[in-house]
């Protein structure tokens, strides 16, 4: 994971594999850590002297929580591409079935909203950018079910809107 001007937060049983790499303002988990072989490669560029995942004793409540949900948009003229090739560039809008990268490729998204009814994987090796996310825009993710999965050397760098976002993202 990549992560500009944010940090992460498990709320429950976090796993860890050989090879991850978070960088981050911080990492804390809530429940119990399972690192598999994390300790001597993993590589945490993390705020504040961290030098790895940070237990608490304190489960954070959703932050988001006082906010509406964002309106379910049209189809993603992209949706039905649930496993794109290498240098796709997917769109937002309503995503039925989720998004499975494959092992090794890259895969970028545009500016705005993902509604997802389904999981992001990310294979191992995989990229997930927002190249574009630049001047304020960025990518809001929003799970209806699933979530984001990445797996062992995937690679996330994505960035939240900071602006007035266009197609419907959610601004910090």
């Amino acid at each position: 994971f990549q992560l500009t001007s944010c940090g992460i937060y498990d709320n429950g049983n976090l796993t860890t594999s050989n090879g991850d790499s978070a960088t981050a303002s911080n990492f804390q988990y809530y429940g119990t850590w399972s690192p598999n072989n994390c300790n001597s490669s993993c590589t945490w560029t993390l705020g504040n002297s961290q030098t790895q995942p940070t237990h608490t004793t304190t489960q954070q409540t959703d932050p988001l929580a006082s906010l509406a949900a964002p309106s379910q948009p049209g189809a993603s003229s992209t949706a039905g591409n649930t496993t794109p090739n290498n240098g796709a560039i997917l769109q937002p809008g309503y995503y039925a079935n989720g998004i499975n990268l494959n092992s090794n490729v890259a895969v970028n998204l545009t500016p705005g909203l993902y509604y997802m009814n389904g999981s992001i994987n990310v294979g191992s090796g995989a990229t997930l950018q927002c190249t574009g996310c630049t001047g304020g825009q960025g990518v809001t993710l929003y799970f209806i079910s699933g979530g984001l999965q990445p797996n062992s050397g995937a690679t996330i760098s994505l960035t939240a809107p900071t602006t007035s976002p266009p197609n419907n993202a959610v601004a910090n």
